[in-house]
């Protein structure tokens, strides 16, 4: 906070510290600072602008049920995009191997798509018919952000949860091939140097991590088939020492250790002990 003759202070919220002026500290910092901050705070509880994709050249950005398009190279906007509710995510949606379409989340469970044969034109966007929805209250969801081959979706429909996943002009629902699904449970992106798509299933009061793995390939007739199996599950010992909402994961030796990041902290879970360190900030 700022007093009348400019200074500034901090006001500490710790769990065993009284809350008040008396326990403050002065908190030096410059005008623009203090501005960031300021709008900092004002966009961590307004989500004036939700989501954001970047495809080739085009820009497109989420606000209400509005999807706009801006042209990276003209620094111009295009168009923009109306739909029937409010978009949760944009997010790249792989039609075919390295050929992207943009589809959009909202907040009815809807899919929403707009696609272009030339993505490399942002002129050439268009909304197209779509079919796809969830069903169910929403719990968590994410998209691949290493290879943007799937949307991950949990939901709650009255008691059962469901995960679904969307990619290439298909939903699916993996609810028989993953373990413990729970009203808690949240996906969460994994970064790894693996060829394959993975991503995680974190359960936190038991301190379960899952990583799962999708991927195409030919099956005895020679048909392309979609595969999703189970690749490595882990134990947190104290489940607690996570504080925060993990919405990150990252490994390269997945045999060893994997990082956990939340809003504030990474954490390194050493696999073969359970235990975590923190890296706090």
């Amino acid at each position: 906070m700022e007093k009348k003759d400019g200074t500034r202070l901090v006001v500490d919220t710790k769990w065993d510290t009284r809350v008040s002026l008396e326990t403050s500290h002065e908190f030096n910092c410059s005008d623009d600072q203090w501005k960031t901050l300021f709008y900092r705070t004002i966009a961590h509880n307004f989500k004036f602008y939700p989501s954001f994709c970047l495809i080739n050249t085009s820009f497109f950005l989420a606000h209400g049920n509005i999807i706009s398009l801006f042209d990276i190279i003209k620094k111009t906007w295009i168009k923009h995009f109306i739909v029937e509710e409010k978009v949760l995510k944009v997010f790249r949606n792989e039609k075919n191997d390295h050929i992207y379409n943009l589809g959009a989340y909202l907040d009815n469970g809807r899919i929403k798509l707009i696609d272009s044969e030339d993505t490399t034109n942002p002129d050439s966007w268009e909304m197209t018919l779509s079919k796809y929805g969830t069903k169910g209250e929403l719990i968590s969801f994410s998209s691949d952000m290493e290879h943007y081959r799937m949307l991950y979706i949990i939901t709650n429909d009255e008691g059962t949860i469901n995960l679904y996943g969307f990619t290439r002009e298909t939903l699916y629902i993996f609810n028989t091939l993953v373990h413990d699904l729970r009203a808690e449970t949240i996906v969460v992106p994994f970064f790894s140097p693996a060829e394959r798509t993975e991503f995680i299933l974190y359960n936190k009061e038991p301190g379960d991590v899952r990583i799962y793995t999708h991927y195409w390939e030919n099956n005895a007739e020679g048909a392309l088939t979609f595969y999703l199996t189970l690749k490595k599950h882990y134990q947190i010992d104290v489940p607690s020492d996570i504080k925060g909402t993990v919405h990150a994961s990252m490994s390269t030796d997945t045999e060893n250790f994997l990082f956990l990041v939340d809003e504030t902290n990474f954490y390194k879970l050493n696999v073969k002990t359970k235990e975590v360190k923190t890296y706090p900030d």
